[in-house]
């Protein structure tokens, strides 16, 4: 990857095409230094009539695009570049200053607002035409339906909340609903008790919402309230949760957007119908506020060969940053990508494209999600996020949207720094991944049953490795503990090797897959559990889950939409050749060696991964060595750590 970038950076220092573009500049200039043209979309036709390798400069300033700026085979072999120096930011929304903003006037809605918050809310009329706000929300989605987002000072504000903090619970489930994960048809809403008074006073004119953890902690979901009956302390539901309500989380909730509910620094409601805004400013706001507003990604490539987009901000965007489709050789270095309802930068097919040396934060979704190769040949894709900052990612679908998920074949993830998010940092499926010496901290914050780098329920994950990260200080979780590393319900075939994980509930989760090498970590101060591998496969999985029934079921399908039998996947993993008829809820034929644990519990091993793998040299130590991270390397205390002295993790590894 850095050759490339670097072959490519020599060619066209030397044979490019410049042209240039400035806020100040204008479309009817030639697009030299001295007189530079006005808009990316003009400056993409320059290019592209320049006929060969080209670089577009753009100068300090904003660039506010009102359609996505789109890139295809014409636009091969350019580079779009901040001149030296600038502050340069492409930018999917509006910008306001807070000096410009008028207290709320319209009696009805200071009706509406608690009283200490009058003549503390101010209010924006949008341009253009309202969405219709919450009566053209779905039924039920999951985190964000499309409304404006707003910033300020570089924090995201939120839609007005209830409870402020934390969660309501339900009081009792009088009606679970229907059950759409199970298939259960025709949509039942489910119905319960609260315990509070505040919804009994919500008179909200549009739909009112609740999201939250309905029945599992690591599953969020919005649905909309059919009826509430203040008497009885009862609410009808619209529509049906996914898994239902109640559960292990109890009914964990929150409503938004209600004028009733406007009452912090920080919060706004959206008005959709009249397409305003109002907003209670945090008490330190100065300067502009921000409004997202374009609802599609910033730059769309397709077929698009050999590009660099290097020390540009993407900013304000209702959907993604840059989305890259079937492109070799796109890189994007040293960007600021932040303030998007969706995710920063997804790459799709294709072949050598990726992320290097960027700062990736404030986003709804992901930070970036990478697919491509092929699995049937395995074929790698060479998709790379190297030496990147990824943090406060996940901010409104809180689960599963990680820093990074890759998929397909032959991706590298590898020295980031990944923080700060409600639940996953990497997640994974397909093969020969390398998830390598990140430094991950501060993630599966609200959820529970999760892990900062997860995959799982695939037997044909051969390949994967897990090397050399540093995971530290999760969030804790009162009930299925979070962990550093979970391989999830008969994840096979993955390496686990030389990662730290320290001051967190638990290490390493293997939920009965097989094949599988747990070698060389160290685990520190997590005091539920260092290694849990369980047998699953032969319990409660196969009395009650369906996935592993034949042959329909879920790891029946995935073993057999590929050739797992013959060619390079017999070559590779000739495991899977006899999994039919060895026993495969086993856990079988793994290594668990070298493993050092420091004030935490001993390995958890289920009887079968010792009778039929490798379990040898594991140690249990009862002091915690003081670990420290400087300058991105480890420095231990423990002459036990002595291979771990010195080794780089996150970006000051590159």
């Amino acid at each position: 990857m850095r050759i490339v970038t670097t072959l490519l950076g020599l060619v066209l220092s030397v044979n490019a095409v410049e042209i240039h573009v400035s806020p100040d500049g204008s479309d009817k200039h030639p697009g030299t230094e001295q007189s530079p043209l006005l808009t990316l979309a003009k400056a993409r036709e320059a290019a592209r009539a320049a006929g060969g390798p080209s670089k577009v400069v753009l100068h300090e300033g904003t660039y506010r695009l009102e359609a996505s700026l789109e890139l295809d085979e014409r636009d091969s072999n350019t580079m779009w570049l901040a001149a030296k120096g600038a502050d340069v930011r492409i930018s999917g929304g509006i910008q306001i200053p807070v000096d410009e903003l008028n207290p709320v006037k319209d009696a009805k809605v200071l009706e509406r607002l608690p009283e200490a918050s009058r003549g503390k809310v101010v209010e924006l009329a949008l341009p253009g035409k309202g969405s219709g706000g919450s009566e053209a929300w779905p039924l039920r989605f999951r985190g964000y339906a499309g409304w404006p987002e707003v910033y300020i000072d570089g924090r995201a504000m939120n839609l007005a909340r209830w409870p402020n903090e934390g969660y309501a619970m339900i009081a009792k489930v009088l009606d679970k609903g229907s059950q759409p994960r199970n298939g259960e048809k025709p949509d039942r809403g489910g119905a319960f008790l609260f315990k509070e008074s505040a919804p009994g006073t919500w008179r909200s004119d549009e739909p009112i919402y609740l999201g939250g953890y309905w029945c599992h902690k690591w599953y969020d979901e919005f649905v909309r309230v059919e009826s509430i009956d203040a008497a009885k302390k009862q609410i009808k539901m619209a529509a049906p949760h996914h898994y239902g309500l109640g559960g292990n989380s109890k009914g964990l909730y929150f409503a938004i957007n209600l004028l009733e509910e406007l009452d912090q620094p920080g919060e706004y409601v959206y008005d959709g119908k009249r397409n305003m805004l109002y907003l209670f400013l945090p008490n330190d706001a100065q300067g502009s506020l921000h409004v997202a507003s374009l609802s599609e990604t910033l730059l769309v490539a397709k077929k698009v060969k050999n590009l660099e987009l290097s020390g540009l901000t993407f900013e304000n965007g209702c959907l993604n940053a840059i989305d890259l489709t079937d492109c070799e050789s796109v890189r994007v270095t040293g960007c600021t990508i932040r303030q998007f309802s969706g995710s920063g930068v997804v790459v799709s097919d294709g072949l050598d494209c990726g992320i290097d040396a960027c700062h990736i934060y404030n986003l709804g979704k992901s930070g970036a999600r990478l697919s491509g190769g092929d699995r049937q040949t395995l074929t790698p894709s060479k998709h790379f996020v190297t030496n990147t900052r990824i943090h406060h990612f996940a901010r409104l679908v809180q689960t599963y949207c990680p820093a990074v998920g890759i998929n397909g074949v032959g991706q590298t993830v590898s020295n980031n720094h990944f923080h700060d998010a409600p639940h996953c940092a990497v997640q994974f499926g397909g093969n020969d991944h390398q998830i390598t010496f990140n430094h991950i901290e501060r993630v599966c914050q609200d959820t529970a049953d999760a892990g900062a780098i997860y995959c799982g329920r695939d037997w044909t994950l051969g390949g994967n490795r897990v090397h050399g990260n540093f995971i530290h200080d999760l969030g804790a979780a009162s009930t299925h503990g979070n962990w550093g590393v979970y391989l999830d319900d008969m994840a096979s075939g993955i390496e686990v090797s030389s990662n730290i994980v320290m001051n967190t509930a638990s290490g390493v989760l293997v939920g009965g897959g097989r094949n599988n090498m747990i070698v060389g970590n160290v685990f520190i101060n997590c005091p539920k559990r260092s290694i849990r591998y369980d047998a699953r496969g032969t319990g409660w999985v196969s009395k009650s889950r369906s996935w592993l029934d034949k042959p329909d079921g879920t790891m029946w399908k995935r073993l057999s939409a590929l050739p797992y039998q013959a060619g390079v996947w017999n070559e590779r993993f000739p495991y899977l050749a006899e999994i039919e008829t060895d026993a495969y809820k086993e856990p079988r034929n793994s290594v668990v060696s070298g493993n050092m644990v420091f004030k935490s519990p001993a390995l958890n091993l289920d009887k079968l991964v010792t009778q039929h793998g490798t379990v040898e040299g594991n140690a249990t130590h009862v002091a915690a060595p003081e670990l420290l991270l400087e300058g991105g390397r480890l420095k231990a205390s423990d002459e036990n750590l002595k291979p771990f002295h010195g080794i780089a993790v996150g970006p000051a590894a590159r």
